[in-house]
């Protein structure tokens, strides 16, 4: 990354980023992300950059407890760095934002930066407010669009997933069930999976295990006010394990098809684990007794 308008030391958290913070905020799943995409548009945007600064500043000195977290929001002096570069991102954010040629990928990456940032504050509420920042801002991409095509795949195959993955936790923090939204991962016939890579499985589960989660809170909802439901909730019911289990069977086929590593394996089980969990969830959202848990003992053995 240029150091251009990166002012004395301060590089040194662009390299910490590089080499260590990268890794230790990724998952096998979002990994590429955060190996790539912030360092990629930091060489052009200074918002994304001083983002950038700002969390590796944090997880460089942050000890990952949430005591440590609320006492840092207490003394901000301690802190000079991290906040900052984190008030010149955000201003930097404002004024592109309202620039006609405002790119929406950059609004995007800053508003996951800023999300981690706060998480790992302990400010769960701030950290809210930006997600939900970030899905104004697919909202109106998705009905305006982008015409240059390096940018839009960019907002489709990895920053929409990102922003998707974290639903389940929003919606946790009371985000509406009618801004859940669902990426362009579902396959063309509904329930008929074929995957080539564990990428595509991983994706298709996101929107599986969103809808799965939505499809709890609106029955649990309409049982506490109506106490029954109807057929045609049942039948929704019905038809989402079905989907999961087409899910599950083309996950095995490709297990079968290609040669695994052991870092593969260990994403397979991952994988394996979200659908047990999901499938239990989901096939006991029409209570009944507690005792009717016990016929998915197999599941939760294999679990």
């Amino acid at each position: 990354i240029s150091t251009h308008q990166v002012l004395g030391d301060n590089v040194q958290y662009l390299e910490f980023y590089h080499h260590r913070a990268a890794s230790t905020l990724s998952t096998t799943f979002d990994k590429d992300f955060w190996s790539r995409t912030p360092l990629q548009i930091a060489q052009s945007e200074l918002c994304v950059r001083h983002a950038l600064i700002a969390l590796s500043c944090l997880n460089k000195t942050e000890p990952g407890a949430l005591k440590q977290a609320r006492l840092g929001l207490l003394a901000p002096a301690k802190q000079k760095t991290l906040l900052t570069h984190y008030n010149k991102s955000v201003k930097l954010l404002v004024q592109r934002i309202n620039e006609p040629s405002f790119p929406p990928e950059v609004g995007l990456v800053c508003c996951l930066l800023f999300v981690c940032i706060e998480f790992m504050r302990g400010n769960f509420d701030a950290a809210m407010a930006h997600y939900k920042s970030g899905l104004h801002i697919l909202s109106t991409y998705r009905s305006d669009q982008i015409a240059d095509s390096s940018a839009r795949n960019m907002v489709e195959e990895t920053l929409t997933p990102m922003f998707a993955r974290m639903i389940i936790t929003a919606t946790v923090f009371g985000l509406p069930t009618e801004q859940v939204f669902y990426t362009a991962h579902d396959p063309a016939e509904p329930g008929q999976y074929t995957f080539n890579s564990i990428a595509e499985a991983e994706l298709a589960m996101i929107n599986i295990r969103n809808r799965s989660i939505i499809l709890g809170r609106i029955t649990g909802q309409k049982l506490i006010l109506t106490k029954q439901l109807t057929e045609e909730d049942m039948q929704i019911v019905k038809d989402s394990l079905t989907v999961q289990q087409a899910w599950f069977a083309a996950l095995e086929d490709l297990e079968k098809r290609i040669t695994l590593s052991e870092e593969d394996r260990v994403t397979f089980h991952l994988l394996k684990a979200q659908h047990y969990c999901l499938y239990i969830v989901t096939v006991r959202i029409v209570p009944t007794t507690q005792t009717a848990f016990d016929q998915h003992l197999d599941e939760f053995k294999t679990l």
